[in-house]
């Protein structure tokens, strides 16, 4: 009869978690550098979710307990409810109803299915990380299929992707030397593997905007903006052309917002509105949600046509040109420059 010790992680006392390169090692010690998680096929559209959220390379904590770590980049953005199972330690879920919608879990302790937590994959390697892990930190993390996303790529550069893995590729639109990718389909990553195939809307370089965001001057008017752009998930995203009067240029957001109750005012402009800065209209006006764009230089309204104090500073057109001939009704697509 042989007696073995079963160690428990709770009594492992000398554990760290650190991003300094120049700590010193010891002997004995196990380094752990990233997690790896393969995704479900049960959960196409909630692996797409969590490769957008995790599209940098990083899994951010935000939030811990002694069952899980949270994520909370894509919290608020909805998402499908699609596979049920057991949130075993290492499974990946996505928060699909009620309080918390779209935060991601990595458990690091066993716990029961529930109606309100999708399934999406399963980390494979480096469990150990995400249980040193602590509030505020990034994990580096590789995570399998990798994704198949080729809106914002020149269309040679998209085909080369589809080629190299064995996907069928087609292309509706602009076929030039200057093609851009701005949409797909299917979406999801997923979905492409399952069915061998992608279609690709294709459009001139000159109808792409690349844009610069001011996360830093004002975060909570850029979830809204990035959320009506379609930018938390994808990389690109369409700006339909509402009106263009007097070197203004303003774009009406079609996706819905109503989770937005207000977009309180943030980094709201002083003394002159640059050209090309990006505005968002907050609650101070009636067209609260409305984006606009300045072509030239103004000391008096904001980029969205209302006052200063009605108006939020939210990034820049890096490539202001391609927006001096656009009509009333066109849509524009823009690509966030990260």
């Amino acid at each position: 009869l042989e007696i073995e010790p079963i160690v428990e992680w709770a009594a492992l006392s000398d554990k760290m978690a650190t991003k300094d390169m120049s700590h010193p090692l010891a002997n004995g010690m196990e380094i752990y550098t990233k997690i790896e998680v393969d995704l479900s096929e049960d959960a196409p559209e909630g692996a797409e979710f969590f490769l957008a959220a995790t599209r940098d390379g990083v899994f951010t904590v935000d939030g811990l307990s002694s069952s899980y770590a949270s994520s909370d980049v894509l919290r608020g953005e909805r998402i499908e409810f699609e596979n049920r199972e057991p949130r075993s330690e290492g499974a990946v879920t996505i928060r699909a109803s009620g309080r918390g919608l779209g935060r991601i879990f990595i458990y690091k302790a066993d716990r029961t299915s529930t109606p309100g937590h999708s399934m999406v994959g399963k980390v494979s390697s480096g469990m150990d990380l995400v249980k040193l892990a602590e509030p505020g930190q990034k994990l580096a993390v590789k995570v399998r299929p990798e994704r198949i996303m080729l809106m914002g790529l020149a269309l040679k550069v998209a085909e080369k992707i589809v080629e190299d893995r064995d996907i069928g590729f087609e292309i509706e639109g602009y076929t030039g030397d200057d093609a851009v990718v701005v949409e797909q389909m299917p979406v999801t990553t997923m979905q492409i593997i399952k069915e061998g195939k992608v279609k690709v809307t294709t459009i001139p370089a000159n109808r792409m905007v690349a844009i610069e965001l001011y996360d830093d001057l004002a975060p909570k008017s850029l979830d809204y903006f990035r959320h009506v752009v379609g930018l938390k998930e994808k990389p690109v995203g369409p700006l339909p052309v509402y009106f263009v009067y007097e070197n203004t240029v303003l774009f009406k957001p079609t996706i819905s917002a109503t989770s937005y109750k207000e977009i309180l005012p943030e980094n709201k402009p002083t003394e002159i509105v640059r050209a090309g800065e990006i505005g968002v209209t907050n609650q101070a006006a009636r067209n609260a949600g409305l984006v606009g764009v300045k072509l030239v230089d103004d000391p008096k309204y904001g980029p969205s046509g209302e006052k200063f104090l009605a108006t939020n500073i939210v990034g820049r057109i890096l490539d202001l040109e391609k927006l001096r001939d656009v009509k009333e009704e066109e849509t524009v697509y823009v690509l966030e420059v990260r």
